[in-house]
């Protein structure tokens, strides 16, 4: 739980901070868990054996991202989070042999039982207000109508718990069903910022009082394909939900994808002091095997090589600045109470 600081005392912004992302993308998230124990891997290699969340000021993601983000955030070891997705991913996507990859026409195509279940037995009973991290996850309550920001940091949000963060960010429409907690109905937060950095920066500024030129942002995909069309400008235009969702499969690259782009070319615009974006283009044999919810052994395969790829794949500058990054302590985040005010506001404790 977030220390209190002295009633009183002034807070004085550290110099830098820092923040690791975690994109949505279904069960390619494993190649993001994968790429996390890559990096905790590198950890050990400079001499630090702390688990790679130790070394972020702050955590986010979106999607499957935020089931990484939260579990990260909550100390729970990556190889725990390797063993969601490497034995138990074929029961939360259980594969189908017609229309395999396709999302439920009259109802969302598979259970969210079994991924509740897991997330139970590794998150346990644990709050927002549990944490003292620092912890963003964005969602869309369906109820209101509304996007949601889940905050570790926001007193009001303190009696959330984390399980219902994660699988509020994480429902994917059409996929999986919404989640219903508190009266309220939440849908996937990839649907306005399947890449949570923006946010996390924005937070920076205004609540921390950080500017993003002393920002550091690490930011994990969860691979690409080729957004391109191959459909033949001589077909017909008047595509329905039909073309859209299910012949040409392009409304949820576009939607995803698209905003993801605009979101980091926005952060880069800012210019913070250092970001860089962990992912890879598949092969075009790796793309006949991965996909949202494609969760078999020929998948875990393809990602597993991608997530090497990438890996090997940084070097040079890159290289520095990721060491840089590992290299750091996180701080803790407090409130601090401000002479003259009642007022509490999130700071972070050295």
């Amino acid at each position: 739980m977030p220390e209190l600081a002295s009633v009183g005392s002034l807070y004085a912004p550290p110099g830098s901070a820092s923040v690791l992302s975690f994109h949505g993308g279904g069960f390619r998230g494993y190649f993001s868990a994968l790429i996390a124990n890559g990096l905790e891997a590198r950890k050990t290699q400079l001499g630090d054996s702390r688990p790679l969340g130790e070394s972020f000021d702050v955590i986010c993601g979106t999607s499957v991202g935020s089931i990484i983000a939260v579990a990260l955030a909550a100390g729970v070891p990556i190889s725990k989070l390797l063993e969601l997705f490497e034995e138990h991913g074929e029961r939360i996507f259980p594969p189908r042999y017609v229309l395999k990859t396709k999302p439920g026409f009259f109802r969302a195509r598979f259970k969210s039982d079994e991924l509740y279940k897991v997330l139970s037995c590794t998150l346990k009973e644990k709050k927002l207000g549990d944490l003292d991290r620092a912890l963003i996850v964005p969602a869309i309550n369906e109820t209101s109508g509304k996007p949601v920001i889940f905050r570790s940091y926001d007193k009001s949000q303190e009696e959330i718990k984390l399980i219902d963060i994660a699988m509020a960010s994480a429902a994917a429409p059409m996929y999986l069903p919404l989640h219903r907690f508190n009266k309220q109905r939440y849908t996937d937060g990839g649907i306005v910022a399947n890449g949570p950095e923006l946010i996390a920066a924005s937070d920076l500024v205004s609540r921390f009082d950080i500017p993003v030129a002393q920002q550091r942002i690490l930011s994990v995909g969860t691979t690409m394909t080729p957004n391109s069309s191959k459909i033949p400008l001589s077909r017909n235009d008047r595509w329905g939900v039909l073309r859209w969702v299910f012949k040409y499969n392009r409304l949820q690259p576009l939607l995803m994808d698209g905003q993801v782009e605009i979101q980091r070319e926005l952060l880069r615009s800012l210019g913070p002091r250092q970001q860089i974006h962990l992912d890879i283009e598949l092969t075009d044999e790796q793309q006949k095997h991965v996909h949202l919810v494609l969760a078999d052994k020929r998948a875990r395969e393809a990602l597993k090589n991608a997530s090497e790829a990438c890996l090997a794949g940084v070097s040079g500058s890159r290289r520095t600045q990721l060491d840089t990054m590992l290299s750091r302590t996180a701080r803790r985040v407090a409130y601090f109470s401000y002479a003259g005010s009642s007022v509490l506001r999130p700071g972070f404790s050295e």
